[in-house]
């Protein structure tokens, strides 16, 4: 039942969202500034470190470090690999005396703050692509409605491990969601530079999108599953990828031409609109996949999604073409869409026996990747086959 909970608020939120996708309107430019989206992750980033610093010192103050104590609520490997010896958990046990006080730092602190980091992580990733449709999520219904989605799929999955503290943790799911309400009005208050289609922001938002993906994985490993042994080990790809991402987020704030190139224009039309459409049902698609009961509502929920965002995102980039350009570019559309639709269905990492692919995350990763592939490939066939007209003089 509760799985199926799970399916219906993915295809429910994909539905309740489609009013709400038109594009935003460019907002005049502001001056460069440290984008708010990536300030506020960076930030409760900082927060859910500190607070498996104090996890583990409660736990080597009251429990000896022994994951026993723990396992008997959550039986998987995955989860609570301490680090007593880290040296700011040495440092707090020596300092803290009694620590009672540091209880709330399982579970009940991770209640608190995981809505309102996913929402910053993916902000931050949709401004990568289009300034003024993470601006549009962040201050209008779409913001409201991802939060809403995301806080009832958080709170199953709470229902679903249900503990001592369980009761506590959907209050403060709660509180999580009231206070990510005001965060996503600031960002939605931030400039927006101007992003009008550019072959470099483009290729931008992608690697920025894997260095984005990158810290989310790691923060997810080491923050939400209390493994903080492991951060030695992801420290350099986590450091790697903060790194990229500043540079990308940088890159993003710079002014960039427009690319008279149809296939970029294409891709980063359908891209924010797929942004957009897919803000609410996120969450509830990327784990309605993963459980049968969940699975075929979820994939309609995604198909909703992908649906919508190619037919609108396919007539914005059609408006921006000439006129004696629209046959051409509509053969090139429909054979890009007619390989890229097999080619993302298509489980190639387990083909290519690639486990860490069946990660949800990294699923979506690789059925992105392919789809892309397939969706150039479609393009540069139908480019072949039709060229685009030339234009007379004006």
């Amino acid at each position: 039942m509760w799985w199926t909970a799970v399916g219906v608020t993915a295809l429910t939120g994909a539905l309740l969202a489609l009013p709400f996708t038109s594009p935003a309107p460019h907002a005049p430019p502001g001056p460069p500034a440290a984008p708010r989206a990536a300030l506020a992750f960076f930030a409760l980033s900082a927060l859910l470190y500190v607070n498996q610093v104090v996890f583990n010192a409660w736990m080597v103050l009251e429990h000896n470090a022994d994951p026993s104590y723990l396992r008997q609520f959550v039986h998987s490997k995955l989860y609570f690999n301490l680090a007593p010896d880290h040296r700011p958990v040495a440092w707090l046990v020596a300092w803290a005396g009694d620590g009672a006080w540091m209880a709330p730092s399982f579970l009940r602190v991770q209640a608190a703050l995981e809505l309102p980091w996913a929402m910053t992580a993916y902000l931050m990733i949709t401004a990568l692509l289009h300034p003024p449709t993470a601006r549009r999520i962040a201050s209008g219904p779409l913001g409201v409605l991802a939060a809403l989605s995301h806080t009832l799929v958080l709170s199953v999955v709470e229902v679903l491990l249900w503990n001592p503290w369980t009761e506590q943790d959907l209050v403060l799911r709660v509180v999580g969601f009231l206070g990510t309400l005001p965060l996503l009005r600031w960002i939605g208050r931030e400039p927006s530079p101007a992003a009008p289609p550019s072959a470099v922001q483009l290729l931008n938002f992608f690697v920025g999108l894997g260095a984005a993906s990158a810290l989310v994985l790691g923060g997810n490993l080491v923050a939400l599953l209390y493994n903080l042994a492991w951060l030695d080990e992801v420290a350099p790809i986590l450091a790697a990828a903060s790194l990229m991402l500043g540079l990308c987020l940088w890159i993003r704030s710079r002014p960039a031409a427009a690319t008279g190139s149809a296939l970029v224009t294409t891709l980063h039309h359908v891209g924010a609109r797929f942004t957009l459409t897919f803000a609410t049902p996120a969450l509830a698609i990327r784990y309605g996949m993963t459980h049968s009961a969940a699975v075929r509502l979820a994939g309609a929920a995604a198909a909703v999604v992908i649906v919508a965002a190619l037919i609108t995102g396919l007539r914005d980039a059609a408006a921006a073409q000439a006129a004696a350009h629209r046959g051409a570019f509509w053969t090139r559309a429909v054979l890009a869409v007619a390989l890229g639709a097999p080619a993302a269905v298509l489980d190639l990492p387990a083909l290519m026996g690639l486990p860490m692919a069946a990660l949800p995350d990294a699923w979506l990763l690789f059925r992105l990747g392919q789809a892309l592939v397939g969706f150039a490939l479609g393009w540069g066939l139908g480019a072949v086959l039709r060229p685009f007209a030339p234009l007379s003089p004006s």
